[in-house]
This record gives structure tokens, sequence and C-alpha cells, in this order.
């Protein structure tokens, strides 16, 4: 699960709704759209090799309140090249990682649309509240 921030080139417009309650919804939320995040799913069906865990320090005192310093962990992956590929690339750019793991007996596909505000506020009947007047 991978999100940026990107520069959106093509905004949703309002003939690709479906029902006419959505173009009105969607004319509430009309704003600039140049820039969103978007939310993808991307690599499917990784083996995972391994989990290294970061060894815990026995009796080491931080000195802080508070719960201790999460724990850094690595998967080693077995994955193809171009798809090793499109992981370094999620890595370096300025985006999001979530890493979401399921039973190895499911090797389902998933087949999901992008994320963004227009989405979830088309989906969910979300109206953008009008500013208030003086």
């Amino acid at each position: 699960l991978f999100t940026l921030d990107v520069v959106l080139e093509t905004p949703m417009f309002i003939e690709d709704l479906e029902t006419p309650e959505e173009g009105e919804l969607y004319q509430a939320l009309e704003r600039d759209q140049s820039q969103d995040n978007v939310s993808v799913l991307t690599l499917q069906n990784l083996e995972v090799l391994q989990i290294l865990e970061e060894p815990q320090a026995e009796g080491v005192q931080t000195g802080q309140e508070g719960p201790p310093p999460p724990q850094k962990r690595a998967l080693i992956l077995k994955i193809d090249p171009q798809d090793a590929v499109v992981l370094k690339y999620l890595r370096d750019s300025v985006g999001t990682i979530d890493v979401a793991l399921r039973s190895p007996t499911n090797n389902t596909l998933f087949n999901v649309q992008p994320v963004n505000v227009n989405y979830l506020a088309l989906r969910y009947g979300i109206v953008v509240p009008q500013p208030l007047e003086r």
C-alpha cells in the first residue's frame, strides 16, 4: 500500500460520475485538484522469506517515560527484478509505504481503485461545509 502526494493530470470530470446525486456532491467538492494524496495497492503476492527483528537491549533504561521505541523490522522478500525496481522507486519517493501481510494460503489478486479525497467523499457522501458568513 503506497500513498503519494501527486499532481493530478486529469481531474475527475462530472460526466464520469454514475448518478445525479454524485454530480451534486461533486459540485460541492470542486477545488484546486492540482495536488492531492493518492493511495494505491501496488505489489501483491510477494513471498516473505524471513522477518528480521532488531534485538531488544536487555536491562537498558532510556530514562524516558512511556513505551519503549518501536523495534526495527526488515522483510526479506522473494521478488522478481521488475517488482524490485518498483519497490525501490516507492521507497525512494516522498510517499509512505505500508505492508499488509495475509495468510500464505491466500493468493487472490485484488483489483482496487486508487483512493483520494474525491473518492472518499463520493463513496461516503461527505459534504464539504460552507464557510460561515460574517
